[in-house]
């Protein structure tokens, strides 16, 4: 799939914000050097809930926060708010266990947020039990379980893990012709689950023998699990460790001397897992669902990320994660939503937005309709457009064209 309206929809969206916006944790702004206002919200605050999982032992993700703050800040005081109201967040982390996320949904009802933004929860499915009983929509950045998927009132700008297993299962099978693929996940009940449905998509798709190799998420040392992954010569492995573990797999088969195609996700991508891989990393192939400053740095869309990231959140371009754009690109593209949603924001009204979304452009990525068709068999998905890139002398160039199957 191309993308014909990636040199307009940047400009669309900010015109459409020009009356729409968003804003930071307790109205408190993250980052410094922030320059003069250039239209500053001043209207009453639309407060909307933010759970992100940090400092938890299975995995913490504090850049999606940042990101999201960084493109909160910068439409509240360069495009002026949601019809002139600044967006606050009103933020809780979790730390991965279901009594931490229900605490969090519960504070999101009683603070009778409008929408809530998931940055990442291993324990979602415990907070959206409780958001969506409360009549309030849901958006994960990064839909990866349960709920994420399938649940009623929540919505998904990204394809997440189904989007890219759409993806490399299609570049797996139309480009590798797979017919034996080994999938080494992380040893945890989201990792495991999400390895189960690869592999179910993988085995759909005619690819004859998948297995399934399982690490610890703090593994240092992948010599042993790469071993293994690569035992018995698969046409592919497919890794769905993130980053920094990333780099590790990728000197690990180095040193292995493994030949075997490997394909990562998107955060591999990231220019300090490509810097700590060093050579390693050429011929990986990386799965990628937004424009990023490694892949599209002319975007015009990407260039305000960029400006946003440095000015309010002091991350230079060369710092920017996949983690910090993906956060920036949903949150700007929920904030457009809050611009469709009436002169009463309301949890009724977003819904209503929500539903009625169809080809609307969104940011870093491409339009999105949330009907339930953008990604088969996965109805809460509004785009789950996909790309694959190919690392060559440490830089990514493309290695297929956006598609979603």
């Amino acid at each position: 799939m191309t993308r014909p309206k990636r040199l307009v929809g940047g400009l669309a969206l900010a015109a459409m914000l020009l009356s729409g916006a968003a804003a930071c944790g307790d109205g408190e702004a993250e980052g410094t050097g922030a320059p003069a206002a250039a239209n500053k919200a001043t209207g009453e605050p639309i407060r909307i809930g933010f759970i992100n999982q940090e400092q938890a032992a299975s995995g913490s993700f504090p850049d999606l926060r940042t990101g999201a703050s960084a493109a909160a800040e910068y439409l509240n005081n360069q495009q002026g708010g949601v019809d002139g109201r600044p967006v606050e967040f009103v933020n809780c982390t979790v730390d991965g266990s279901p009594e931490a996320s229900q605490r969090c949904a519960n504070q999101m009802v009683e603070a009778k947020v409008p929408l809530v933004i998931s940055g990442l929860d291993f324990s979602g499915p415990s907070a959206t039990a409780i958001i969506r009983a409360a009549g309030i929509p849901y958006v994960p950045i990064l839909p990866i379980q349960g709920t994420d998927l399938t649940g009623d009132g929540v919505f998904a700008f990204l394809g997440g893990s189904p989007g890219q297993f759409a993806g490399v299962a299609g570049y797996v099978t139309d480009e590798i012709k797979a017919g034996k693929v080994t999938i080494l996940a992380n040893d945890t009940p989201p990792g495991v689950a999400a390895a189960e449905s690869l592999q179910k998509v993988l085995t759909a798709k005619k690819v004859s023998d998948v297995q399934i190799v399982k690490e610890s998420p703090t593994a240092t040392d992948f010599t042993a699990s790469v071993t293994a992954a690569n035992d018995g010569s698969p046409d592919a492995i497919v890794v769905m460790f993130v980053s920094p573990s990333c780099s590790l797999i990728m000197q690990s088969a180095q040193s292995l001397g493994i030949r075997t195609q490997m394909i990562y996700p998107s955060s591999c991508l990231d220019p300090a897992n490509l810097e700590a891989a060093g050579a390693a990393a050429d011929g990986a192939l990386i799965t990628t669902e937004q424009l990023s400053p490694q892949t599209d740095p002319d975007d015009p869309d990407v260039s305000t990320l960029v400006t946003a990231m440095k000015d309010y959140a002091d991350v230079a371009e060369d710092e920017i994660t996949s983690s910090h754009t993906n956060g920036f690109g949903v949150a700007m593209t929920v904030f457009g939503v809050l611009g469709r949603a009436g002169k009463d924001v309301t949890a009724a009204s977003v819904l209503k937005a929500l539903k009625a979304s169809k080809d609307q452009d969104g940011f870093l990525d491409d339009s999105y309709t949330c009907d339930g068709t953008a990604l088969t068999g996965v109805p809460t998905v509004c785009n789950g457009s996909v790309r694959i890139v190919r690392i060559e002398g440490g830089k990514p160039v493309p290695a297929s064209d956006w598609t979603t199957s």
